[in-house]
């Protein structure tokens, strides 16, 4: 009798390309051809980065989700039975159903980052093994999203977390404290707009003195050569000079020279919050974060330049996203219809 779906593992095992053809075909057992998962599994573990990367737990998640509604929807498991007509009703399922964090009924984007997840993996198995009904997500359109808020920091804001991020380098002696590995952390975030595990999975070789050098970016892009800032890169400099030193490795370490988790880099940022947020008022206290650090980056450069540049900065595949980091605020959007006429 046929499981339900469980959980779906990422991570690449092989060297195996995802062009190539014989090899990928080789991994699915000749008994598992027709199989669903077997194809999902396959496709996480040749498209898929090492390791515990959010981008490809969340991945996995979207992949999962859709296999239990599959299994439900279809009675089974296999892939032929994936058609038009069952991904436009898994939109629709996604639609009703409420999100497990809050509650309430799934973000349109949300729903939109599971579709394009679902895309990318049927027509890479497409390729693989042609479906019987053709592509099944043809024609299948992302649903409208409302005007996001932008989520980044006031100009105000930015000048309290740098000070508090300085007083923490004068309070915190000890050196297993890294407060300059923060304050470095903090700015280089805020200067480039640099993802937390793009900064994360730098190599000290990486970093030229002025600029840092192929840097992976989400969806395997790699951006060749990135300028940091003059006040970012002497956090840096200093960072290096008073804690970490030039041993080769990791740029951005763990107090024991370790790998630095998304958690500790996480806490480090509300180390320098708690810090700004001491002689606030409860309304005014900021809740730092690193894609809050990105999105301030972005909407910067489009504000001093334009959108073109920002999203050349953000090392998006596809400038659909952009807007996201770059549009007006609430209050800009006021201010501008005030001096409308």
């Amino acid at each position: 009798m046929l499981k339900k779906p469980g959980k779906i593992k990422g991570g690449r095992k092989g060297k195996r390309g995802s062009g190539d053809l014989v090899a990928v075909t080789d991994l699915v057992p000749a008994r598992r051809r027709d199989s669903l998962l077997a194809w999902f599994e396959v496709y996480m573990e040749v498209d898929g980065k090492a390791g515990a990367d959010k981008t490809v737990l969340a991945k996995a998640d979207d992949l999962r989700r859709f296999a239990q509604f599959f299994f439900e929807a279809t009675g089974g498991d296999n892939i032929d039975q994936w058609t038009r007509s069952v991904s436009g009703d898994f939109v629709k399922y996604l639609a009703r159903t409420p999100s497990p964090r809050t509650g309430k009924p799934l973000a349109p984007a949300t729903i939109n980052r599971v579709l394009a997840t679902l895309r990318t993996a049927a027509r890479w198995i497409h390729k693989q093994r042609p479906f019987l009904a053709g592509w099944p997500l043809q024609g299948i359109e992302d649903i409208d999203e409302d005007d996001p808020e932008w989520q980044g920091f006031s100009a105000i804001e930015v000048t309290r977390l740098k000070s508090a991020a300085e007083q923490l380098i004068h309070l915190k002696k000890r050196s297993s404290q890294r407060p300059y590995r923060n304050y470095a952390i903090l700015m280089v975030l805020l200067y480039t707009g640099l993802r937390q595990f793009e900064l994360r999975g730098l190599n000290l070789d990486q970093w030229q003195g002025k600029h840092l050098v192929n840097i992976r970016r989400k969806g395997k892009r790699v951006t060749r050569k990135l300028l940091v800032p003059k006040p970012a890169r002497e956090a840096l400099r200093e960072y290096l000079k008073q804690e970490r030193g030039k041993e080769p490795g990791l740029l951005i370490q763990s107090r024991t020279g370790q790998y630095l988790s998304a958690q500790d880099l996480d806490a480090a940022l509300k180390q320098i919050a708690r810090q700004a947020n001491a002689s606030l008022p409860a309304e005014q206290h900021i809740h730092l974060a690193a894609h809050k650090l990105r999105h301030t980056a972005l909407k910067q450069a489009a504000d001093k330049y334009d959108v073109r540049f920002a999203f050349e900065l953000s090392g998006h595949t596809s400038p659909h996203y952009i807007w996201r980091y770059t549009g007006l605020t609430q209050a800009e959007r006021d201010e501008m219809m005030e001096r409308l006429h």
